[in-house]
């Protein structure tokens, strides 16, 4: 593959982590709100619901996607510098 390549899938693996995680917390936040409509409705008073967030390491497709990108980022630009050290 040539450095491109290696950048370009790479900075897809980045997006493709970045969306992953996005949509998990949309879900919470979406999931949290209901929950406090129901409590809202039942003129329920005191503490809120401890839904948590999801955090970075809490889907495995997430650090497995931040971390091959990565890889593949900088393999794309060791092969450009090899590239051009056999050059001169």
């Amino acid at each position: 593959m040539e450095s491109k390549e290696l950048r370009r899938l790479g900075v897809l693996m980045f997006i493709a982590a970045a969306v992953v995680f996005t949509m998990e917390r949309v879900s919470s936040i979406i999931a949290r709100s209901r929950e406090y409509v129901i409590l809202i409705e039942q003129h329920w008073t005191g503490r809120g619901p401890d839904t948590p967030l999801p955090g970075f390491w809490d889907n495995g497709f997430v650090p497995v996607l931040t971390i091959a990108g990565t890889i593949l980022f900088l393999f794309s630009f060791l092969k450009d510098f090899e590239k051009m050290r056999s050059n001169r």
